[in-house]
């Protein structure tokens, strides 16, 4: 295990060696201040923003619900769509989404941990929009006229993704706003 150490940090000097102080000194290497900030931002959304932010919420979080509902109404659709990623466990995964979007899309609505809740979905988008490019794979029904393939398909396909993106990652940034519960539970803690 030194040796193992010795070479992921060559400039470190004084290595451990025994295990009670290999693992002291991994547990001192894992914790760091930023650490603390990210969890600082996390907990700390900011809810004093601008209260039309409710509504950014309700479009954002709703389509999350719809599309997280769709995945069941249309399960073989979307198992279909999910066999072509290499995923070993692609019924699973299909599961999975489905209802994050559903249970993800009523915390944002309600804006409720929405900055911990949007990471998750700023993944989702980002492998929507990775999929649809590389492997043509569209997460979203092309429409039913013209056009079916080509430049035009594909800035179909991404539009929608893409806004998805920049609202969730708008929200991440930007915190619930003041018609929140994230907004309510910290006036309450403050009084």
């Amino acid at each position: 295990m030194n040796q193992i150490l010795t070479r992921l940090l060559p400039n470190r000097r004084n290595l451990p060696t025994d295990d009670t102080a290999l693992t002291t000194f991994l547990t001192t290497l894992r914790k760091s201040p930023l650490d603390d900030k990210i969890l600082v931002w996390f907990g700390n959304a900011p809810t004093d923003g601008h209260g039309s932010i409710f509504i950014i919420r309700l479009l954002t979080g709703g389509i999350f619900i719809s599309k997280g509902i769709i995945k069941f109404v249309f399960y073989s659709l979307y198992i279909e769509q999910f066999k072509s990623l290499p995923l070993l466990l692609h019924r699973l995964a299909a599961i999975f989404v489905g209802v994050y979007e559903i249970i993800g899309g009523i915390l944002i609505v309600l804006g409720f941990f929405t900055r911990i809740v949007a990471v998750p979905f700023i993944f989702e988008m980002i492998m929507a929009i990775l999929l649809t490019l590389y492997l043509g794979n569209a997460p979203i029904n092309l429409p039913p006229s013209t056009p079916k393939t080509g430049t035009w398909a594909l800035m179909h396909a991404l539009s929608f993704i893409c806004v998805q993106l920049m609202t969730i990652i708008f929200l991440c940034l930007a915190g619930p706003g003041k018609y929140s519960l994230d907004a309510k539970l910290s006036n309450k803690n403050l009084h």
